[in-house]
């Protein structure tokens, strides 16, 4: 194989370009100041939350589970999370050591995501461990609401 160099007045070469599992695309925060992600109102039948983040060193990823009406779904508030400082594609969040998450199934139980990241990037996260009871035909593993205002 020729070695890289000049061929009729350009440069060439070979390269190979990876990206994380779904890391096309992130939201980042700077050590400076800490910035906050607020999904949407949603239903999750998972009892687990998956995240995809970077954290640069001294950064760190919290997140915190809000109802329908903004109120901390306990335990799961900012201050008992388990602050996340790696670089994973599948790091799951816990609570004071408990990954559980309260579930949120039946009429006026949406939940909202709040992420607090500091000097970190998220990429991505879906919920895991879905209830063996759930009924398909009624929900999806993550369900936004058309009207986020109607249970308000």
């Amino acid at each position: 194989m020729p070695k890289p160099g000049s061929r009729g007045g350009g440069t060439w070469g070979l390269g190979l370009a990876t990206l994380r599992r779904d890391g096309y695309a992130g939201l980042y925060a700077t050590r400076y100041r800490e910035g906050v992600i607020v999904t949407r109102p949603l239903i999750s039948l998972g009892t687990k939350l998956e995240i995809n983040a970077r954290c640069a060193p001294g950064g760190s990823v919290r997140v915190e589970v809000a109802d329908h009406k903004d109120d901390v779904v306990e335990p799961c508030s900012k201050e008992s999370c388990d602050p996340f400082t790696g670089d994973s594609v599948g790091h799951t969040v816990t609570w004071n050591g408990d990954a559980s998450i309260p579930t949120s199934h039946g009429r006026g139980t949406w939940r909202k995501l709040r992420f607090f990241l500091r000097d970190a990037e998220l990429f991505s996260f879906h919920f895991t461990d879905s209830l063996e009871e759930r009924n398909l035909n009624d929900y999806s593993p993550a369900i936004m609401p058309r009207d986020s205002k109607r249970d308000t």
